[in-house]
């Protein structure tokens, strides 16, 4: 599906970027697996060439726009061009009512959900411009990217901006051949995912906003990455498409 064909996967060291590294590959991709955690993202990297996978890891912190431009250079550097890109960096903002939320914590969400996509999109659609058009970006949104949510407006007003970042993309540079979708997944059990969990009084509260009453697994939402990235969906682009369990669908 994507045989020898090459991109980056930010937040692989973990959750839905790891998966989507092992499920990228696995269908003949070479990757870039770029995490805030190099360790982590070597680790990924590591276990993937002993299973006869082509895969390089890079620390980078998607809230620092030279780390940003760096992923393009090393993907270029490693394997002479790029043809799809999965953001999927992101962060969590806590629970707290508008008003309750520190400044910092708000600056923080946006820098790494919002800036973070903005840089990264920017220096993988310069290149594909300069390779002659061409190319996918999948941005990770989320379910709360289409829908409202008490007690998370950091969190949600930044799902809701890559949403529209993604659209903007994706008209702004259509005729080039260029395709920019957003991924929203639902609930995903992922460390983060794991860490609110081990947090609430009634670990099944969630379930109660998804229809199908249960976790994705992350290879689960990378199936919905890899569909957006590939040909199979060469006629889609500027879409929030929402992997979670009918959970906005009401």
């Amino acid at each position: 599906m994507l045989e020898q064909k090459v991109g980056i996967i930010s937040g692989a060291a973990s959750g839905i970027g790891e998966a989507a590294a092992r499920l990228f590959v696995s269908h003949g991709a070479r990757v870039l697996l770029c995490d805030i955690s190099g360790d982590g993202a070597e680790a990924v990297a590591s276990a993937i060439r002993a299973e006869g996978g082509t895969a390089h890891a890079l620390k980078a912190d998607v809230a620092r726009e030279e780390d940003c431009r760096l992923m393009v250079a090393e993907a270029v550097r490693h394997f002479g061009r790029l043809d799809w890109a999965f953001n999927n960096a992101g962060a969590g903002a806590g629970t707290a009512l508008l008003h309750e939320i520190p400044n910092d914590r708000w600056h923080d969400c946006m820098a790494i959900n919002v800036t973070g996509v903005f840089w990264a999109m920017k220096y993988q659609i310069e290149r594909f411009l300069a390779q002659g058009g061409g190319g996918s970006i999948v941005n990770t949104a989320s379910a709360q990217g289409l829908i409202g949510r008490s007690n998370g407006a950091a969190y949600v007003a930044s799902k809701h901006a890559v949403v529209g970042l993604s659209k903007a993309a994706a008209l702004d540079y259509a005729r080039e051949g260029i395709r920019v979708n957003a991924l929203c997944p639902g609930l995903t059990m992922s460390a983060m995912a794991k860490r609110f969990v081990e947090r609430l009084d009634d670990p099944d509260m969630p379930l109660q906003r998804t229809p199908v009453r249960s976790w994705a697994d992350p290879r689960e939402i990378a199936e919905g990455a890899l569909w957006l990235c590939s040909p199979l969906s060469s006629r889609v682009t500027g879409v929030a498409l929402p992997v979670d369990g009918g959970m906005t669908a009401g």
